[in-house]
């Protein structure tokens, strides 16, 4: 049982550090000037794209990265289920194995 408390922490750990990272997207998305999208010409217009195509890949890894707190959220759970689980059916054999003293 100890090692399903455990994986379950290790679990809640990862999934702390991934909303973390998660974070730090918000961080790098930046602004259209940083791409020299406020530029006149061809070069603002080059540097609107590249904004465009950078602020579509961040929110694509923002979506991933959400998904993956999902599934981490579920697997945590069942991981903590099971450790209940175990537990739960330790102690019905347990005394059943064991004859209560009266």
């Amino acid at each position: 049982m100890d090692e399903l408390l455990t994986m379950a922490g290790s679990l809640g750990g990862a999934a702390d550090r991934l909303a973390g990272a998660a974070r730090q997207l918000d961080e790098v998305a930046g602004v259209a000037a940083s791409f020299g999208g406020d530029n006149p010409g061809r070069a603002g217009v080059l540097g609107r794209r590249l904004f465009a195509q950078w602020t579509e890949a961040i929110d694509a890894r923002r979506r991933e990265v959400a998904e993956a707190l999902d599934e981490m959220s579920e697997l945590t759970s069942a991981v903590r289920r099971a450790e209940v689980n175990y537990g739960d059916a330790e102690c019905g054999a347990m005394s059943r194995l064991i004859p209560r003293q009266t």
